[in-house]
């Protein structure tokens, strides 16, 4: 009797040292991404598929996707756009705090567009976005 009660004592005591040391255990936080910013004067380059997506070339090879709230016209076949930052900063960060601004031609006012959202393409897009466009 003794020997049951003995070993249902020591069962019982490594089953609450084992929950215990489950709870001790915290999840990891998933890993932020780093940011992932561009100075304006880095811009060497631009190409538009359409109206609402504008790929922009940034230092020697980097490439950010622009999307835009909605159309921007002749944003896809005009030879020049220009980006401007809100808050006076050359750095950019976020697509929330930019804008596009887009000539118009024939003495019209430029379009400002603004960009909802950016990204910074991996390197695998990039040569896919360079071997579509030599298409």
């Amino acid at each position: 009797m003794k020997r049951s009660i003995l070993t249902l004592a020591l069962v019982l005591s490594v089953a609450v040292a084992g929950s215990a040391s489950a709870q001790d255990v915290k999840p990891a936080k998933p890993a932020t991404p780093p940011r992932q910013c561009f100075w304006i004067n880095q811009v060497n380059g631009f190409s538009s598929p359409n109206q609402e997506t504008v790929y922009v070339n940034v230092s020697v090879r980097d490439v950010y996707e622009l999307k835009l709230f909605g159309p921007c016209l002749n944003v896809d076949w005009t030879q020049r756009i220009g980006l401007k930052p809100w808050g006076g900063m050359d750095n950019v960060c976020t697509g929330a705090d930019l804008d596009l601004i887009v000539p118009q031609g024939m003495g019209a006012a430029p379009m400002k567009c603004h960009v909802r959202a950016m990204r910074k393409l991996t390197e695998t897009e990039v040569q896919a976005l360079k071997t579509s466009k030599k298409k």
